[in-house]
């Protein structure tokens, strides 16, 4: 196990070798210039103010020598500034991140909370009318893509509902409440296709395990349904 784990460690190394160059390479074949992008507001542009800027972004360097610069920065927790704002990407990371765990914590709750009965009660029902119901469900959820859905709530909701949460952040230490207000409905957005994904694959495991020999003995000695689920 502990080979394993070391070699998957080590091709990790390559992996992301091909995914930061690749992304570094895009970079430069993508038409377009940045430093044009940020004049692109002002009335008169002079190719030297062109230079300099794109000197001050590192951008007059060869492609290995820039790359080198970036993945030495890289290493040493410096993720530079951004091209078009100007902000510190690490100062932006580190204040959206926790954002993005609430989010993501409040989606699996709600995949797991809503997946796992729809799940079981498919299974255990198969072929039943709440089995053709939990499967339309899932089949709903993996299709509808979740911009899809934040979009139709963002249009509908506020038409139909007169209801629009508040959409600067509310810290959970400021406003536990408020908090959790704003972050239920796009963490039920991005749960609903969670919740289908952990349906489909409960309904499957439990279909193999329902169908195993040690459970027909245990249907055989008559034990009740609700012990031979649960046990």
């Amino acid at each position: 196990m502990k080979t394993y784990i070391i070699r998957r460690l080590l091709l990790n190394i390559p992996v992301l070798f091909l995914i930061t160059i690749g992304t570094f390479g895009m970079l430069r074949l993508t038409p377009g210039d940045v430093v044009l992008a940020q004049m692109t507001d002002v009335g008169t542009i002079k190719k030297e103010d062109v230079e300099i800027i794109r000197k001050q972004l590192g951008l007059d360097k060869p492609f290995l020598q820039e790359y080198g610069h970036w993945v030495s920065k890289m290493f040493r927790g410096d993720m530079g500034r951004s091209l078009r704002g100007g902000y510190n990407v690490r100062d932006q990371l580190f204040h959206t991140l926790p954002i993005s765990i609430e989010l993501g914590i409040i989606a699996i709750i709600i995949g797991v909370l809503v997946g796992w009965p729809i799940g079981i009660i498919s299974a255990i029902r198969q072929n039943s009318i709440s089995d053709y119901i939990g499967r339309l469900f899932a089949i709903g959820g993996l299709s509808f893509p979740d911009f899809w859905l934040a979009t139709m709530f963002v249009v509908f909701v506020p038409l139909y509902l007169g209801y629009l949460p508040r959409l600067s952040y509310i810290p959970l230490t400021e406003d536990p409440l408020a908090n959790i207000q704003q972050f239920i409905w796009p963490g039920l957005i991005m749960g609903v296709r969670m919740s289908a994904t952990t349906m489909r694959m409960l309904r499957s495991t439990m279909l193999e395990v329902l169908r195993q020999d040690y459970i027909r003995t245990a249907w055989s000695k008559g034990l009740r349904e609700r012990a031979v689920l649960t046990r």
